[in-house]
């Protein structure tokens, strides 16, 4: 039987583009609301392993890769590459972007599920580089776009920013940097698949994302 679908509608002020929808991953069902207030309902799926959707908007963008979400007015777009938090850092401003600042619950839930359904079957992509970092060696976390930190989502016992003492003789390093834990591996508990685990900026992790301002389109 075909799988019903609900599409809601969405009223608004003023004439905007038309809206696709996007399904992400284990996101909580809940209403959104946009920053005018407007209340929209998520795309859901009838079936017995319902997962809602994002709305998304159309980007001025011509790269079909980025996806950009209505709940944050940003656009996304998943690396699949073996890089350091710098290296990954340099990558999206290159591309006039930022490494991924994350402000919400709902937007890290975005993210998580980009990654998630994104990723190859077989990969183990179990981390990801995000813009969150120690720069004075204290214990200040920022945010690499500038923007404030208004959300933190530490997996149980972090950050512990403790010396690791590597395998491959690189020197012990602080954790400085944070990583965003996307995994069906079962060594990672339930309680921190989704959640932050802070790292040595030295070392490399096979995902990154970058981020940038929602563009509408003319």
């Amino acid at each position: 039987m075909e799988t019903e679908k609900l599409l809601s509608t969405i009223e608004a002020e003023q004439p905007c583009e038309a809206i696709d929808y996007v399904t992400i991953p284990t996101v909580q069902l809940e209403q959104l609301s946009t920053t005018a207030g407007q209340e929209v309902l998520p795309l859901i799926n009838q079936s017995s392993n319902s997962t809602p959707a994002f709305p998304t908007l159309q980007d001025s963008s011509d790269d079909d890769d980025w996806l950009c979400f209505e709940p944050t007015l940003s656009c996304y777009k998943v690396f699949f590459e073996l890089v350091t938090w710098l290296e990954a850092e340099t990558k999206c401003r290159n591309n006039g972007t930022q490494l991924i600042s994350i402000h919400s619950e709902q937007e890290n839930e975005i993210i998580a599920g980009l990654i998630q359904g994104q990723k190859t079957s077989n990969a183990s992509e179990d981390h990801t580089w995000i813009g969150l970092r120690i720069t004075d060696n204290g214990e200040n976390w920022t945010w690499s776009d500038g923007s404030g930190v208004d959300f933190l989502n530490w997996a149980d016992g972090e950050p512990n920013n403790m010396l690791l003492d590597l395998e491959d003789n690189l020197p012990r390093e602080l954790e400085h940097c944070v990583q965003l834990i996307v995994s069906d591996i079962e060594h990672f508990s339930d309680e921190n698949n989704r959640h932050w685990n802070n790292y040595v900026c030295e070392s490399t992790a096979p995902v990154f994302v970058c981020k940038k301002p929602f563009s509408r389109t003319e």
